[in-house]
């Protein structure tokens, strides 16, 4: 079976996931992507079966990039993190069209489907103002917006994601929403992948603060703004607590 999800970011991400028939992997999957606000996108199932152990890939698309490249088909358990295709595009132009190809015969389309611009939740930035945006994905690029005077982002040289960050990492839920906001612009794909591996929202978000050291204060800033969008009752209490000290 395919499942397909488009993730709650800026920009447009697809969660691909071909996997063995088993309805308690697809209410697995399900509920961790609804949780992130993900959006799934329904298309017809398999046309041809994969075997266990077979490897396969997505066909190039222009203005897609496709990581991993390729996928080894195994069963996990519903427990388990499961596998899937990351589909990462900085705009959508038009339609895109998805081919699913087995390794061992590449001239054969194993599943493929269309998915249209209509289909898509866009918060997903216009592709024109995209190429405006010449910096490669997982540098830090400028903040377009200087933060204003007395912003509680940085009071007293103590940046605020800094001075809170036991309470960050112990009561951040949404931490791949979060993560999803960053990538391509903070997080290149591999620190993304390491963070999501991590089992518990804790742990993710130790591994996301061990990158700290090497960030500048633009970094920090777009993961403080990140913060403000998905966890914005607790950011909220954290900037009411510290004013009332």
């Amino acid at each position: 079976m395919v499942l397909l999800y488009q993730a709650d970011c800026t920009v447009l991400k697809l969660n691909f996931y071909p996997l063995p028939y088993d309805a308690s992997l697809r209410q697995a999957i399900n509920r961790q992507e609804l949780e992130n606000d993900s959006k799934e996108i329904q298309k017809p199932g398999i046309m041809k079966a994969l075997v266990i152990g077979s490897h396969f890939y997505l066909e190039n698309m222009d203005g897609v990039t496709i990581t991993p490249k390729k996928l080894k088909l195994e069963y996990r358990p519903p427990e388990m993190q499961q596998q899937y295709l990351e589909l990462f595009a900085r705009g959508m132009k038009g339609d895109l069209k998805l081919s699913l190809k087995d390794e061992k015969n590449e001239k054969e389309i194993v599943w493929e489907a269309f998915i249209r611009k209509e289909e898509l939740k866009f918060t997903v930035s216009d592709p024109l103002e995209d190429e405006k945006d010449s910096t490669d994905a997982g540098a830090c690029r400028q903040t377009q917006k200087t933060m204003e005077a007395g912003s509680s982002s940085k009071i007293s040289g103590m940046h605020f994601i800094e001075r809170h960050r036991e309470e960050l990492i112990r009561r951040t839920c949404n931490v791949k929403g979060v993560l999803d906001i960053l990538y391509g612009i903070v997080l290149h794909n591999e620190q993304y992948q390491k963070i999501l591996s991590r089992k518990t929202s804790q742990d993710k978000m130790r591994e996301l603060y061990s990158l700290l050291p090497s960030w500048n204060d633009d970094c920090k800033d777009r993961l403080y703004e990140a913060l403000k969008i998905k966890e914005k009752h607790l950011i909220d209490d954290l900037e009411k607590k510290w004013r009332h000290r």
